[in-house]
């Protein structure tokens, strides 16, 4: 059986013990070698390198000790507990205070090294004091400090007790809030002019103020950033502190959403009828890809060139799902977005024009102008400016991004529209065909390829003739002539073929009907349908107006008012009905009938009271010669008879002729 298990004395030095005032053994061998004497019973001197070295058995250590030992014999280092009160103290002192901890911390270990190599401790002091530069009794109270404390909390121990706050200056609440208040009246108001104005009223007030360094730095620490922004530049100022969004486009695809803008370059163009200025160009781009899809050239921002571009797009991607774009009066107009339901330039009326993306079933969102974050659009027309606008075709036209950027060479003399087409359809095509990009889903490829992987896997959602129609086609509600003719922007479209239809609908509810016509060409014909979107003319052709001293175009006219007069009297006289001879035998028998029929009489008589007996009147008795007799009579009303039927027939006569004029 072997005996117990020893350990010398200098081994235990930091190593924890309960029961011990500090918690561990003195880093000081000779501190240790006293603990150990008049600690354990079993300690022993042996025989060691021709001296005596003290030993200690491993029985009679505590068991934190003896489970310290064996992890260093191991190699690994006890786990120490982190204070973090220190540490928290620590992080929140000054950078100044935070190094002369360090510079402490420094000393400190170089007294332990010194320690751990078997020097004295006044020894160890003095070595750590020459070779740091400090004195030799900050470096013995550096140590002192750390004493009885885990390895890993000694630097934030070192920190010295330096207490913020000491007196604060005197200052009337009155002033500090007269101060805040002149701070937040302008934008970004200089400290010192709001001091130079609280002095002044300080005077006549008699309020205490302290010095300008002393309120700028209660201004700096009683406020937080947000705050400070918020009150001396606005919201936009606090705003822009927060973080701005990041966006990813991982779950998208191709077409899932697009972005719409417009930029208006900065060249000098003329265009084909000689006016002179700096084109618009608006664009539409994929979000999932960057590919600009198409773009189109403008004197101005407007919704029948955005309406050409959509259509460009459709006829040859497809119908995309989501539409992204500003609130300008362009792009976010009625015959675009009508009827969107988040569309915040106006109000959504209920008898409001239905736009044409609402009518594809393409959903309208809207952001805020200049946000490249929720329009990469922005972005692409930032690189395009610098890559396209600058190119030496364009010297002399290129006239700068801002007024005081005009460069030096401008001479204002403009370009042709058809070079600075053919110039952008170039630089275009070139952005989208650009290798290495470096965006989320690009990885070093082209705008190009990226969407004709993603096209790859979808499919395809292509722009049907019917669709292509309604898309053209601007839409208004007309009410029909009391003619049964369509009236609008001084144009009007009638048929007589169609005139019973439109007549019909004008005394329906407000009479209006659904009128599809194209802006382009608004002497073609147009289509006619109901409020359901029921079809009711397809094609009603449109009327050409006629030269004011055209005899020609006034025979032209006579001519189709004649086929409509013919062709009416056709209609009329096929029509069965009864000849007049027929209607004037019914009307003379319906009033003979009213003559015939005796007046009512009634059955009751009044009493007469108190009157007497009334004698009656004499009349005289009409000559037998004067009655009409049966012949007579029917003589008489043949003849009106015939004068009836003739006032049908020709009309009746003006007073004119019946004077005999």
């Amino acid at each position: 059986m072997s005996g117990p298990e020893y350990i010398d004395a200098n081994s235990l030095c930091g190593l924890p013990a309960k029961f011990l005032k500090n918690g561990t053994f003195p880093l000081d061998p000779r501190w240790t070698r006293k603990v150990v004497k008049e600690t354990f019973r079993t300690c022993s001197q042996i025989p060691s390198n021709g001296g005596r070295r003290l030993v200690v058995a491993m029985s009679e250590l505590p068991d934190e000790t003896r489970a310290a030992l064996r992890l260093r014999e191991l190699g690994l280092a006890e786990p120490e507990a982190m204070n973090s009160a220190i540490w928290q103290s620590f992080e929140a002192a000054t950078p100044k205070l935070r190094e002369r901890a360090r510079a402490r911390f420094v000393a400190v270990r170089k007294v332990r090294s010194f320690v751990d190599q078997g020097q004295p401790l006044a020894s160890a002091y003095e070595a750590a004091a020459t070779e740091t530069g400090q004195n030799v009794w900050t470096v013995q109270r550096a140590w002192r400090a750390v004493q009885g404390l885990p390895y890993c909390d000694w630097l934030p121990a070192l920190l010295p007790n330096y207490v913020p706050g000491g007196r604060r200056a005197e200052m009337s609440d009155d002033a500090w809030r007269y101060f805040i208040g002149r701070m937040a009246e302008g934008s970004d108001q200089p400290a010192a002019a709001a001091y130079r104005d609280l002095v002044k009223a300080a005077k006549r007030k008699g309020w205490a103020v302290p010095s300008l360094k002393t309120l700028q730095r209660r201004w700096k620490h009683e406020f937080g950033a947000a705050t400070k922004a918020q009150l001396t530049s606005g919201p936009k100022a606090a705003d822009a502190l927060f973080p701005a969004m990041q966006r990813s486009v991982t779950s998208l695809a191709a077409l899932d959403v697009v972005n719409l803008d417009g930029r208006k370059a900065d060249v000098f163009v003329r265009w084909e009828d000689g006016e002179i200025g700096r084109p618009v160009v608006i664009a539409l781009q994929d979000v999932f890809s960057r590919k600009m899809l198409g773009w189109v050239y403008a004197k101005s921002e407007n919704a029948d060139a955005t309406k050409r571009l959509l259509l460009k797009v459709m006829r040859e991607h497809g119908r995309f799902r989501k539409l992204r774009t500003d609130n300008s009066r362009a792009f976010a107009s009625r015959k675009i977005s009508g009827g969107a339901p988040n569309r915040f330039r106006w109000k959504v009326i209920e008898d409001e024009l239905t736009g044409l993306l609402p009518q594809l079933g393409i959903d309208v969102g809207f952001a805020l102008p200049a946000n490249g974050r929720a329009k990469p659009i922005e972005r692409a027309f930032r690189d395009l400016a610098s890559d396209i606008d600058r190119r030496p075709e364009f010297q002399g036209a290129y006239c700068g991004n801002a007024p005081d950027a005009k460069p030096e060479d401008f001479t204002g003399t403009p370009v042709d529209i058809a070079l600075f087409r053919e110039i952008y359809d170039e630089g275009m095509a070139s952005h989208n065909e650009r290798s290495g990009r470096r965006t989320e889903i690009a990885c070093g490829r082209s705008f190009d390829q990226v969407f004709a992987e993603s096209r790859a896997n979808q499919p395809d959602r292509p722009l049907l003739p019917e669709q292509e129609r309604y898309f053209r086609y601007e839409t208004a509600y007309l009410k029909p002539t009391p003619q049964g003719a369509i009236r609008h922007q001084d144009h009007m479209w009638f048929s007589p073929e169609h005139q019973d239809v439109l007549l019909r609908y004008r005394q329906v509810g407000d009479g209006k009907v659904r009128v599809l016509f194209d802006p382009d060409n608004l002497s073609g014909a147009v289509m006619v349908e109901d409020k359901d979107r029921r079809l009711l003319v397809a094609a009603l052709p449109c009327l050409r107006k006629g030269r004011f001293d055209s005899t020609e175009d006034a025979r032209a006219y006579g001519r189709a008012k004649s086929q409509y007069r013919k062709a009416a009297k056709r209609k009329a006289e096929a029509v069965r009905r009864m000849s007049r001879v027929e209607l004037a035998a019914i009307d003379a028998e319906a009033r003979a009938a009213r003559t015939s029929t005796p007046a009512p009489t009634s059955n009751l008589v009044e009493p007469a009271f108190g009157v007497g007996p009334k004698r009656p009147k004499a009349t005289a008795l009409e000559p037998a010669s004067l009655r009409p007799t049966p012949e007579m009579e029917a003589n008489f009303r043949k003849t009106l008879d015939r004068m009836e039927a003739y006032r049908r027939e020709h009309g009746a006569p003006t007073s004119r002729r019946r004077l005999g004029a």
